[in-house]
């Protein structure tokens, strides 16, 4: 477990600084994660870990689809969650895509309402803030 948190914090911090210097996630970063996640989930629980992690990282797609479509979301950004729900599960993407859209929401919301829009933020740290805080929540949540 302390090997996915350190894959999955190094990832976050590559993508949180590329995203921050050039609006643009590498496909590397977030293609060696969801393959990590796999891959280390198939090797340590077998068919059962490469399942749960195919389905965090299909939850992940399908969260984060619809705002790359219809939004300002980047492709960097969704194969982010693919990311972190191949590497933390479905729970654990779903708390971080809540946790980290209403943070962006929050951020943006006085923008949109002054009709000042940027065309894009760089969203993969407040991606990875989100994953943080969901993490830190549900392991307080099911500790009991």
């Amino acid at each position: 477990m302390i090997l996915i948190w350190v894959i999955i914090g190094v990832i976050l911090l590559m993508a949180a600084w590329q995203d921050i210097r050039t609006h643009q996630i590498h496909f590397l970063a977030t293609f060696s994660g969801v393959m990590l996640g796999l891959i280390i989930h198939a090797i340590s629980h077998g068919w059962y870990g490469l399942i749960i992690s195919l389905i965090g990282l299909l939850t992940g797609a399908v969260l984060a689809f619809p705002l790359w479509k219809f939004a300002r979301m980047g492709e960097g950004d969704v194969l982010l969650y693919c990311a972190i729900g191949a590497l933390l599960g479905p729970e654990s993407v779903m708390a971080s895509f809540a946790i980290s859209n209403a943070m962006i929401l929050l951020f943006t919301f006085p923008e949109l309402l002054g009709k000042r829009a940027k065309k894009s933020h760089p969203l993969a740290p407040w991606i990875a803030a989100g994953t943080v805080i969901g993490a830190i929540v549900l392991r307080f949540l099911f500790s009991f």
